[in-house]
């Protein structure tokens, strides 16, 4: 392995990204040798007085600008979308840039493209799991991209800027060579780890399955209104059965469904082991860390082909896909795992094996860390030259 890094690399973050920053970092520092500078955009939103939901005041123009049709249609995806305008990708860039400036940091690391680091001639490497762009590939699933232009643009520009880019899923490498034309030799999928702590053996668990849980914040994205009912169908024959559902709260009075609602972290482990089957048929999915973490719990997986899960959940291997809105198909595939002895342990063990070799931070970062490596070393030699 080439000597550590002398000088601490700049990571910069947009906040959670759902463990993944921590994580990845986590990972990254011990294959660099060093502990990296951390710079987080999140804490920079509010800009003293005059702020707005949290945002900058003078963001509300250009989000009225290019978002303004949301307001009255669905007010609440609106003020979700605050954050997605291309003032705050340029505040953001503005924010990342200035402290990346301050430090010596030889080259740096952004996770999401939700800004452009990139500063004077220091290399810039992305760590990604989607693009604005990708959600034209859902199908009927499409979003609505209107007045996505500025940022998609700015998507655009950042793409460009980067040295390399590092994705979760071929899913996204797809999406940034093809919609961002950038060459495909930039581009390599890294795949991610999980953020929980997992078990070093398989779990034994009931056979035939009895428990189901979903585990997502966005209920209708993530097929719950589907994965019901399925549940509803199967429970006709298997009256036994139980949903739990967590990380949301849907108005739901279903018998045999119990709803949690948001939990710390560290108590999804706890909810994995005391499961059978791990269901989350989302319609519009990036690449999901907690397929990983139920696999990784050794349970059997109810998903859909969308986006980057056919990468994480192997169909017939690891879990049961159809077609993302399909609620015959997934209850068809339930029936199987309740039905088909052996059929869930196996696929729960299979899923297992497959973390183990492919999805942890150590693995992602070692990809990371061996091409930006070899970039660097290109480098000095041709310095040297």
């Amino acid at each position: 392995m080439p000597p550590s890094l002398t000088t601490p690399y700049a990571f910069v973050q947009q906040g959670w990204f759902s463990g993944t920053n921590r994580g990845l970092r986590g990972a990254l520092d011990p294959a660099f040798g060093v502990e990296s500078t951390l710079i987080d955009t999140h804490d920079y939103r509010r800009i003293g007085r005059g702020s707005l939901l949290n945002t900058p005041a003078a963001n509300l123009r250009t989000h009225l600008a290019e978002q303004g049709y949301l307001a009255r249609r669905d007010p609440r995806a609106f003020v979700a979308r605050r954050l997605e305008t291309s003032f705050m990708f340029e505040h953001r860039s503005a924010v990342a840039r200035k402290a990346v400036r301050a430090t010596a940091a030889p080259f740096v690391l952004q996770t999401m493209c939700m800004f452009n680091a990139k500063t004077d001639d220091r290399p810039l490497y992305i760590y990604t799991d989607h693009t604005m762009l990708a959600y034209r590939r859902y199908g009927a699933y499409n979003e609505d991209l209107r007045g996505r232009e500025a940022w998609i643009e700015l998507e655009h520009e950042t793409y460009r800027a980067a040295d390399r880019i590092f994705t979760t899923s071929e899913f996204a490498r797809r999406s940034i060579i093809e919609d961002y034309d950038c060459p495909a030799d930039r581009v390599i999928v890294a795949r991610s780890g999980v953020n929980i702590a997992v078990p070093d053996a398989p779990i034994a668990r009931t056979e035939p399955p009895r428990r189901i849980v979903f585990i997502g914040k966005q209920w209708e994205r993530k097929g719950g209104p589907i994965l019901v009912e399925a549940f509803r169908a199967a429970r006709r024959s298997h009256p036994e059965l139980e949903l739990t559902v967590v990380g949301c709260e849907p108005s739901l009075n279903e018998p045999g469904v119990t709803v949690v609602g948001r939990v710390p972290p560290e108590q999804v482990g706890d909810l994995l082991r005391e499961a059978d089957i791990f269901a989350m048929p989302s319609t519009v999915e990036p690449s999901a860390i907690v397929y990983s973490e139920a696999s990784a719990h050794s349970l059997p997986i109810l998903a859909t082909t969308a986006g980057g899960t056919p990468e994480r959940v192997l169909d017939g291997q690891t879990g049961l896909l159809g077609p993302p809105g399909d609620a015959a198909t997934l209850t068809h595939n339930l029936m199987r795992l309740l039905d088909e002895p052996g059929l869930a342990s196996k696929l729960g063990l299979a899923g297992q094996r497959l973390v183990a070799e492919q999805f942890s931070w150590p693995i992602a970062a070692e990809i990371i860390a061996a091409s930006i490596r070899a970039d660097l070393g290109s480098a000095a030699t041709h310095q040297t030259r």
